[in-house]
């Protein structure tokens, strides 16, 4: 669970004698609020993933567990969006090609309005691997590799039990 993120920059001039001392230090901060983005196929998947949020002290929005019958969801969604600092995209198949994902993350990306430090942060969960399902074209600058997801969905070793 990301729970914040810290960013350094690093300055490297031919002769480091000729620089002052000063801190590095670019950006540091803890996040406040998530926003679920994902594919109705993957609910149950996503929902185990989302808990831990709550534990690390991070609000989050996820359309099944906040909208109220009668609401007008799509303003609500965009709204979310909006308020969060946090984008958690939940990468699969079904999301690559859920029509509402994709309306979700080109919103995340015009509030980001070309700027790679405005929120929100988008982050891809991934749901499926090991092989990389590809990202839309504007999502490529971001890693959708995930070593973990591989040895998740791997096949177990069986253990050596004596007959």
């Amino acid at each position: 669970i990301p729970v914040g993120q810290v960013r350094f920059r690093l300055e490297i001039a031919p002769r480091m004698q000729e620089m002052a001392a000063r801190p590095v230090g670019h950006d540091a901060r803890r996040f406040r609020r998530a926003f679920i983005s994902y594919a109705s196929a993957d609910r149950d998947e996503v929902l185990r993933r989302t808990q831990m949020l709550a534990a690390v002290g991070i609000g989050y929005f996820a359309d099944v567990l906040r909208l109220e019958p009668g609401e007008r969801w799509e303003r609500i969604l965009f709204e979310q969006i909006d308020d969060c600092d946090l984008f958690l995209l939940f990468w699969s198949h079904a999301a690559k090609a859920s029509e509402w994902v994709r309306r979700e993350v080109d919103y995340a990306l015009e509030r980001k309005a070309g700027d790679d430090e405005r929120p929100p942060e988008i982050r891809p969960v991934i749901l499926e691997g090991p092989a990389v399902i590809e990202p839309w074209e504007e999502l490529a600058h971001l890693h959708f590799a995930d070593p973990l997801t591989g040895l998740i969905h791997s096949e177990p070793n069986a253990p050596d039990v004596p007959q």
